[in-house]
C-alpha cells in the first residue's frame, strides 16, 4: 500500500502544540483496519500513519467520537485505538468493548505531563471542547 508522511504537514504546529501542558485533537474519522483502504466520502477512513505523526507533533491525545466513528466498522474503531495506543496517544470517545467504554479516561492516559495529584478525582472524563476558545488555548503563554 501507499505510505503517508504527515510530518511535513504538521511540523509548523509542533512548537505551539508541543509547548502546551495539554494538547488534544479530535480525530473525525477512524484509521484504516487490516484489509481496509483509505477512503473518502461518504465513508471515511484515514491512514494509520496519522497517529504517530500527531504524537510526534506533541499531541497528548485525541477525542474520537463523531458521526464518522463507525465508518470503518467495529474493526476501524479497534484499529484506531490500537494505533493510538502504539503511538502513545491517549483517547476518549470510542471504545473496543463495553468495559473499556465504562472506564473513565484518567489524566495520565490523556496527559502524562499532568500530575494526578493536581487533577480533581471527580474530573476523570474529558468534556467537550469549546470551539470559541480552542485557538486561544493554543497560543503561547
Amino acid at each position: 500500500g501507499t505510505a503517508y508522511e504527515f510530518g511535513p504537514l504538521l511540523a509548523p504546529l509542533a512548537p505551539v502544540v508541543g509547548a502546551a501542558d495539554l494538547a488534544l485533537c479530535h480525530l473525525e474519522v477512524p484509521l484504516v483496519a487490516d484489509g481496509q483502504s483509505v477512503s473518502g466520502y461518504p465513508s471515511f477512513r484515514a491512514p494509520r500513519e496519522l497517529a504517530p505523526a500527531l504524537a510526534a507533533t506533541g499531541y497528548d491525545g485525541c477525542s474520537t467520537a463523531s458521526n464518522h466513528s463507525l465508518d470503518g466498522g467495529v474493526a476501524g474503531i479497534g484499529a484506531t485505538l490500537d494505533t493510538f495506543d502504539a503511538a502513545g496517544l491517549g483517547h476518549t470517545g470510542t471504545a473496543r468493548s463495553a468495559p473499556e467504554a465504562a472506564t473513565p479516561a484518567r489524566s495520565p492516559m490523556i496527559c502524562p505531563r499532568i500530575d494526578d495529584d493536581r487533577v480533581d478525582a471527580r474530573q476523570t472524563r474529558v468534556g467537550p471542547l469549546d470551539a470559541r476558545t480552542s485557538s486561544s488555548s493554543l497560543a503561547p503563554a
